[in-house]
């Protein structure tokens, strides 16, 4: 049992690497198709992350955002997930929203780079000192 329980995890991890390697090279359906591919086999919340970004790329926000939530009902530590969910947001006019996941995306990852990136988000968002975002 533990043999198919390794060989299982390596078989996602490779076809992670695979579908995120596409991603990056901008091979968007294939990586999409593979990212379903692993989550016939098993559904874990860095696939549902990987293909909420690739809806993101796509300007699918609804369907991101969905996907976005299902990774974080599964894992809420994910830094990297809510900040799509905070882009999301934003493009679907939730500032409010958009803000509270930023937030959350900043108190899970403390190092500068990600701190500069979460700040040029919340530089899009507009807000009203009376009504707090909109």
């Amino acid at each position: 049992m533990l043999n198919y329980q390794e060989n299982k995890n390596e078989k996602i991890e490779s076809l992670y690497r695979t579908a995120k390697n596409l991603y990056v090279t901008d091979q968007i359906e294939d990586a999409k198709k593979i990212c379903h591919k692993i989550l016939t086999i098993e559904k874990n919340a860095k696939t549902l992350e990987l293909l909420g970004a690739i809806f993101l790329s796509g300007k699918n926000f609804k369907q991101s955002l969905r996907i976005i939530n299902e990774a974080l009902s599964i894992k809420p530590d994910m830094p990297t997930s809510y900040w799509i969910r905070a882009r999301c947001l934003k493009e679907l006019n939730k500032n409010e929203d958009a803000a509270l996941s930023l937030g959350q995306a900043i108190a899970l990852r403390k190092n500068k780079l990600w701190i500069n990136q979460f700040y040029e988000l919340s530089k899009t968002l507009s807000f009203d000192s009376d009504k707090g975002c909109k």
